[in-house]
Order: structure tokens, then sequence, then C-alpha cells
């Protein structure tokens, strides 16, 4: 059985004992750049069973999926699917699965630690202090700032829900958003988007 984990751009999957474990019992391929063409696809999971995204980057349609007459199954972290035909995988007797696990609260908590963090200056305060140095500069704080969501949807409404919490005014935009949907979680709507590339 040939099996493939795509988008693994850090390396994570390579460097798993998980992935070490399947590779004893499967052919496993990781692949840490990106499948830009629907020729790079085929040429390089033409053979493959399975197939394991990290991200939902690669566009799996039915002229994708015709281009993988072994495939059996696509395993797909999280649960986003909109790049995989599911009709056409259906069709093709393609089993699609995906992890289904919450990891909103997760991209929540990482959004707002990484806003403090650049405006407290924490890494590079941090660094100084491993050196010795006993830096004495002000960070500036989040409450009283704009924060700006592109994208109300379920990440984006926690993160907006959090941002009150710091203070913080949420202004949002989106393709479907609608200025109901802004309102129950106190954002202003300020431009609908009309095309995305």
């Amino acid at each position: 059985m040939r099996v493939a984990i795509l988008d693994d751009f850090e390396g994570a999957a390579a460097r798993s004992p998980a992935v070490a474990r399947l590779a004893a019992r499967v052919e496993v391929s990781v692949l840490q750049d990106r499948l830009t063409s629907d020729e790079a696809l085929a040429a390089r999971l033409g053979e493959t069973e399975v197939i394991l995204l990290i991200r939902e980057r690669t566009r799996f349609g039915a002229a994708q999926l015709a281009r993988l007459p072994r495939l059996e199954l696509i395993a797909q972290t999280g649960g986003g699917v909109a790049h995989i035909d599911l009709n056409a995988a259906t069709a093709r007797g393609i089993l699609i699965t995906v992890t289904g696990s919450n990891s909103t609260p997760a991209m929540v908590e990482l959004t707002f630690g990484l806003m403090v963090a650049v405006l407290r200056r924490i890494p590079a305060l941090d660094r100084a202090m491993r050196r010795g140095e006993w830096p004495g500069v002000a960070g500036r704080q989040l409450h009283g700032k704009t924060l700006g969501i592109v994208g109300l949807g379920k990440i984006g409404r926690e993160v907006a829900r959090a941002a009150h919490a710091f203070g913080l005014r949420v202004l949002a935009c989106g393709q479907t958003l609608t200025d109901e949907r802004a309102r129950a979680v106190a954002a202003v709507k300020v431009w609908a988007m009309q095309s995305w590339p």
C-alpha cells in the first residue's frame, strides 16, 4: 500500500513516531513541497492509495481525482473539505474522512498569544534577558485597539467574542458576512467582498 502525506512544510509529520510506525508497515511518502499543478499531482500521487492531508491547500476536484486511479481514501486533518469534490469522490468510491477535532479554542488562544507577544515584544525581551540583559522597554497594550477579522466563520466568531474581553473594537468582513451575523458577536461589518480569487 502507498500512503502520501501532503503539505508537511515544517516537517512535523516526517519526524513523527506515528509516521515512522506507519512507514514500517506500508510505503509512506511525506511531501514537504506543494503540488502546484495537476501534472505534478499525477506524477507524485498517481499510484497512491491513501492520502493524508495536513492542510486544505491541494484541490481534489473531479479532474484531479481522475488522475489518481488507485486512490481509495483521503484523510483530512480538521473538518474542512471544501477543497474536495465529495460527489466525484463518492462516484469513484473514494472514502473521505476528517478528524473532526474542535481546534477553535486552540486557534483563538494562539491568535491572542501572538498578538500579546508582538505588542509586548515578549520574544525579543526573552532573548535579551537570557543574554543577561535587563531591557527597559515598555510594551503596548491591546486594550483600546481595533482588530480586523477577515472571514467571520467559526474561528472568526470566537476570536471576535474573545476580543471584547481585551477591550478591542472589532471590524469584520467576509464573502458571506451579513450585518446580523456581525452584530451577533458585536462586530462592525466594514465592507463586503464581491469576489474572491
